[in-house]
């Protein structure tokens, strides 16, 4: 892991939250702010000021069950998409597809300061650059994704989802380590191309597993179970899973092929019809076990229906978000009294004192971001944290202590 994706890891496990509110309150629209809640909160949030690499440098970001990992390469802003209970005929959980959005003139082309950033009171991700502003949220209460461009001149728009599953194979040996069911099994795990396409005024792409042939029939016969399987719930048989890309004045623009991460791809290009000052994305994305193909779809899109727009949704999610940071508070020192420790990808750094519950700015500094990738699709772990809590005067070992109201300990 590079060190510029390590420092928001390690960023995002010291973040602080905020005094406990009654639980009745803790999942309502209702938000109290709490002197200082939000410059807190801010503290924490991972700033980038320079695009990355490759999706080896990519930020974290969603709501629901939805999960994206972001990034700004080149001229390009990238993101995963992912969505709880996407599992394949082997079991194997697989990302939706990669979006790529390219603005023309392109801000990232002017050499002027750029900015990346995670708002974790609000749970979105903030892109700035040469008065190009790009704001990409996870919706709390539906599994939708919003993009929102302003921009102060008129600037251009294409939007490219992009898929790295289209042709049937079998899955390569160092691909192994996520199916082990069929570890001595006597057959390799196969994985079936989705069907992407333009559709519904946009890119609609959906994976749907076959009715036979999952690891649940071939584990099955390996228990000697077959006489009961009928009796059996098969939860893969009939997954469908995918995603329905539109954007507010994007019309179809043709297909594009490509290879990222040692992977050929295919994309599908969505173009604004004319340059604007404003843009709007939406994915909608929708998982459920349905009898035909047909009635996923249907599904799909009584999902886009029920959109309520951009504003609402922001302004909802954002409420679920302050919601969720009033829950508790634990401020994480990470590292002893008076140490200086890595504030986010800007390369800042914090002071902490174990008789202050406020971080204090230290020093500033630009990261590097050399990292190399896999051609699998990146999903980074954690790194583990060796440090060992504060023990305030005759409290409990591992426990955190009170300071001037607010809980102090260290990861």
């Amino acid at each position: 892991m590079d060190r510029h994706k390590r420092k928001t890891l390690k960023q995002l496990a010291a973040t602080a939250v905020v005094p406990a509110i009654p639980p009745a309150a803790a999942g309502s629209a209702a938000y109290h702010d709490e002197p200082g809640t939000a410059r807190r909160i801010a503290t924490y949030n991972p700033v980038w000021t320079s695009p990355s690499d490759n999706a080896g440098a990519s930020m974290p970001c969603g709501a629901g069950d939805i999960g994206l990992n972001v990034w700004v390469e080149g001229d390009d802003i990238l993101f995963y998409i992912a969505r709880s209970g996407a599992f394949d005929e082997t079991n194997s959980y697989l990302k939706l597809g990669r979006v790529r959005l390219r603005l023309d003139p392109s801000p990232f082309a002017s050499g002027k300061p750029f900015r990346q950033e995670l708002r974790l009171l609000d749970g979105e991700i903030e892109i700035s650059c040469n008065g190009v502003s790009v704001t990409i949220w996870a919706d709390a209460e539906a599994p939708v994704v919003h993009v929102a461009c302003e921009s102060a001149a008129p600037v251009s728009l294409t939007a490219t989802f992009e898929s790295w599953r289209t042709a049937d194979r079998d899955y390569l040996p160092t691909e192994m380590s996520m199916h082990r069911s069929y570890d001595g099994a006597p057959v390799t795990p196969r994985q079936y191309a989705d069907a992407t396409g333009f559709a519904d005024g946009g890119v609609v792409s959906l994976h749907r597993n076959r009715d036979e042939g999952t690891v649940f029939d071939l584990l099955v016969e390996q228990q000697g179970m077959g006489a009961v399987r009928d009796q059996l719930w098969n939860p893969l048989s009939g997954l469908t899973f995918g995603t329905s890309m539109r954007g507010d004045g994007l019309v179809p623009a043709g297909q594009t092929n490509g290879r990222y991460a040692s992977t050929d791809f295919t994309g599908w290009t969505l173009a604004s019809a004319k340059p604007q000052r404003t843009h709007a994305l939406r994915l909608y994305c929708h998982v459920a076990q349905a009898a035909t193909r047909e009635d996923w779809l249907v599904g799909l899109r009584r999902l886009a229906a029920a959109d309520v727009g951009a504003a609402a949704s922001r302004a909802r999610s954002r409420r679920w978000w302050r919601a969720f940071w009033s829950r508790s508070y634990i401020m994480i020192e990470p590292g002893p009294p008076g140490r200086t420790a890595s504030h986010g990808g800007s390369g800042a750094t914090t002071s902490f004192s174990a008789t202050s519950s406020a971080p204090t700015p230290a020093a500033a500094g630009r990261p590097s971001s050399t990292a190399a990738i896999s051609p699998s699709i990146p999903n980074s772990p954690i790194p583990a944290c060796a440090c060992r809590p504060i023990i305030a005067p005759g409290a409990a070992a591992n426990s955190p202590h009170r300071i001037n109201g607010w809980f102090i300990g260290r990861c």
